[in-house]
């Protein structure tokens, strides 16, 4: 009998992929205080570039060198791993996990630079499996569901070639590759029985679950290129753009609802999106926040340099840029808190423990 496709399952207390869920919606339903506090920085001894996740009591993240850890919410090291140093470095280059983490099935996957996926065991950091997807992989895995309730699908992009490959959480065994497309930089994003992602071609592309098989594009033309992630909420997809757009699409209709050209540089982030507004970061320095409905800009919030993918945690947005943590009010967009911590940080996670942020100086820092 034929297996069902859904998609994955919904928000809670968790973050145990890369923008809060599998339609990378970024929207957590903790409640925040006006004034956060350091609870705790624990020191990994190189630097973070990739957002951390959160599954039950571990967090799980990747850093520069190779290294993966998994940490209590006390911020205490509970296992960590490397990849193998080459045989040759004099010929050979080291191999370097260049994806956030995802956890499910009782396991933690990240990406490399070269091509592979590894598997690890959420509670030793044994490696499970490993998989060659393609040349290189920059986007997040996901996951999907069956109709068994099991997280059992691990979707993941090869970079180059816009190749998008499922796999079973299991072995890794291949279930199904897409065809190729064009250079894709994004992770992709699950709805109902759809993958969705944009590309370097100018068009989102939706994909079924079940086979891998295209079932909808939508070219967004002078728009240009996307290079961030797709947030999915129901049948609407949302995306950025690098002419300064987000785009609001219809997915069983292929098609535009609305562009809203609000920025004047690309938008090059996930947006978040909750029932009625869509929050987007712009290297032009703002984060903007669009009415879901029309794409009318409601509000545009300033920070220095280029924002991390927002998100949203209750009442507040929550964004990162040059090493600064931010709070504005999702109302009204006013600035709430700030704090300086690194030079950079990664986007945060949210979990009901607090606010978590990789530094560029090797550190895990939780605020609440």
């Amino acid at each position: 009998m034929m297996t069902t496709v859904l998609a994955a399952a919904g928000m809670s207390d968790d973050w145990p992929v890369y923008h809060g869920d599998a339609g990378l919606r970024g929207v957590s339903m903790v409640s925040l205080p006006d004034s956060l506090k350091v609870q705790w920085r624990c020191r990994l001894g190189a630097p973070v570039a990739s957002p951390p996740v959160v599954c039950g009591e571990r967090i799980f993240v990747a850093v520069e060198k190779g290294g993966l850890f998994a940490v209590d919410l006390q911020g205490k090291r509970v296992w960590s791993v490397s990849l193998e140093k080459p045989a040759n470095p004099a010929t050979e280059s080291q191999e370097s996990f260049s994806t956030p983490p995802l956890c499910c099935a009782g396991m933690v996957l990240v990406g490399t630079d070269q091509g592979f996926l590894y598997a690890f065991e959420a509670g030793t950091g044994a490696v499970r499996w490993k998989q060659k997807i393609g040349e290189d992989i920059l986007g997040s895995p996901n996951w999907m569901t069956t109709n068994e309730g099991s997280a059992t699908r691990v979707l993941v992009m090869s970079r180059n070639d816009g190749v998008l490959k499922c796999l079973s959480s299991k072995e890794g065994r291949l279930i199904w590759a897409s065809e190729s497309v064009s250079r894709c930089d994004a992770p992709p994003s699950v709805g109902p029985g759809v993958a969705v992602f944009g590309a370097c071609d100018s068009a989102i592309h939706i994909l079924s679950l079940a086979t891998g098989k295209s079932i909808g594009e939508i070219n967004l033309g002078d728009r240009g290129p996307m290079a961030g992630g797709t947030a999915v909420d129901g049948n609407q997809a949302f995306i950025g753009t690098r002419d300064g757009s987000v785009v609001c699409a219809d997915i069983p209709g292929s098609r535009i609802v609305w562009s809203s050209c609000c920025a004047s540089n690309e938008v090059f982030t996930t947006p978040a999106v909750t029932s009625n507004r869509v929050i987007a970061g712009s290297s032009d320095g703002r984060v903007y926040c669009l009415d879901r409905k029309t794409g009318k800009t409601m509000w545009a919030a300033k920070v220095e340099g280029t924002p991390s993918s927002p998100v949203v945690a209750g009442d507040k947005v929550v964004v990162t840029s040059e090493g600064t943590l931010f709070l504005f009010s999702l109302a009204t967009g006013k600035p709430v808190w700030t704090n300086k911590a690194a030079d950079s940080l990664t986007s945060p996670a949210i979990t009901g423990a607090g606010v978590i942020v990789g530094t560029d100086d090797g550190f895990l820092i939780l605020y609440r």
